[in-house]
């Protein structure tokens, strides 16, 4: 250990180090390593931001879902109410201030149908969003695989294992017997007697 000074703190000998990696073409692998630390490091922060976007969605549905129902409810019977309140007026043959009121009437159609399209709209991006997300993460799994005969992961280990357990089992059950374990019985058996 490098003892600390006021002139050479441990923590820029550190990053003064990582910088020397770069350079440094004594250090491949330690770099490498370091590198590989850093993906990895990566990797598990994009997961991380991943499964707390998931959560503040989850958590912004229960917050808001109960005033979004009622806004678009609300935005549905005003545009119907709107709708047959035109109706009506063009059917009357009240001509006189028709273009009016149809502008008023159908300026807060405009409003609501945009209020819900803009929910609708904001909802389904972010849904498209982190579903592309998933789908290239599901699509694009990395494997590790030995020439592409056996992926390396922990099935590996247990299919190994298993491999060595059951040739172990049929080289005891078919093989002969070493002659050494016949010579030790006899003469255990023989110096019994």
């Amino acid at each position: 250990m490098l003892p600390t000074t006021i002139d050479s703190p441990q923590h820029k000998r550190v990053l003064r180090m990582k910088d020397n990696w770069e350079n440094d073409s004594a250090l491949p692998t330690l770099y490498g390593t370091y590198k590989a630390n850093e993906y990895h490091v990566k990797l598990k922060k994009v997961k991380q931001i991943h499964l707390e976007l998931l959560k503040c969605a989850n958590i912004l549905n229960e917050a808001y879902g109960l005033q979004i129902l009622i806004s678009i409810f609300t935005s549905l019977l005003f545009i119907t109410t709107l709708l047959y309140n035109l109706y009506v007026i063009l059917m009357t043959n009240n001509y006189s201030n028709w273009i009016i009121q149809f502008y008023m009437h159908f300026s807060w159609i405009f409003y609501h149908g945009i209020k819900i399209f803009a929910m609708a709209n904001i909802c389904q991006t972010t849904i498209t969003e982190i579903r592309d997300f998933m789908y290239q993460l599901i699509q694009n799994r990395l494997k590790f695989t030995v020439c592409g005969f056996y992926d390396l992961d922990h099935t590996l280990i247990y299919n190994m294992i298993g491999s060595i357990i059951t040739y172990l089992v049929i080289f005891l059950q078919i093989g002969d017997r070493p002659k050494a374990f016949f010579n030790n019985a006899i003469h255990n058996s023989t110096s019994m007697m």
